[in-house]
């Protein structure tokens, strides 16, 4: 814009064609540069913003080479309307376009940042609960198979432990403390187990005082059956027991 502006205000006619090259080269590099933007802009707001831009452009070049032309031409005051009623109102009509762009642009990813935001936000939240769930379901399992253990054995296992060391150290007398309607635990096995062995142990002891006659009756009985009489031995026999 500048550049034009001091073509059109410049005495030196020469100045317009000093300058073609570049702006040339210039003009050349901004329709690259707009045909590569265009496809990017896929949100209809700013889509129709860039088009507005395109048709601002389309002016602002023609008016531009209008000026560049009428300059070189010696027609200073063509140029000089021309600056002041055509390009300078379309050169700021095409550069507001391009800042609402941006401006719009920026909003855009500002919300975008917060949508962000709050996507995270909710992850987050969800995660946790998750994670709480998790930790409430692993902590009801734990408790159920823990209570079910603690059924199958009837009570605590130091106490099962402990009356099984009393038992196997002789004490028949101690009390067993079985939950209400326990007929399936280890401790009930215990506890019958406990109630059995002073019924085994009577058993043994009466056993053990058979009188000794009966013992001697067994034992003639086992030798009879397995030693055959006495009329069958060798003649010998007899000899060497009454010489």
């Amino acid at each position: 814009m500048r550049r034009t502006s001091a073509i059109a205000k410049s005495t030196d006619p020469s100045l317009a064609e000093f300058f073609k090259e570049d702006i040339a080269f210039t003009a050349k590099g901004a329709s690259e540069m707009q045909k590569a933007i265009a496809p990017l802009l896929t949100i209809e707001k700013e889509a129709a913003i860039y088009q507005e831009i395109a048709e601002n452009r389309k002016n602002y070049a023609a008016y531009r080479d209008a000026i560049v032309k009428a300059k070189s031409e010696g027609r200073a005051d063509e140029a000089n309307q021309l600056l002041n009623e055509k390009f300078t109102p379309a050169a700021t009509g095409y550069q507001s376009n391009i800042q609402l762009l941006l401006d719009n642009q920026r909003q855009t990813v500002n919300e975008s940042a917060k949508q962000i935001e709050k996507v995270y936000q909710q992850s987050r939240v969800i995660l946790i609960a998750i994670l709480i769930a998790a930790g409430l379901i692993g902590v009801i399992y734990m408790t159920l198979m823990i209570r079910n253990l603690l059924r199958q054995l009837g009570g605590e296992p130091d106490y099962a432990a402990a009356i099984a060391n009393e038992i196997a150290g002789g004490n028949l007398a101690l009390d067993i403390a079985l939950n209400p309607n326990d007929t399936t635990s280890l401790m009930y096995s215990i506890k019958s187990m406990r109630d059995s062995l002073p019924i085994i142990v009577s058993e043994v002891c009466v056993q053990a005082l058979i009188p000794l006659p009966m013992h001697r009756a067994k034992l003639h009985r086992a030798t009879a059956t397995s030693h055959p009489a006495q009329s069958n031995r060798p003649r010998h026999w007899k000899k060497r027991q009454h010489p």
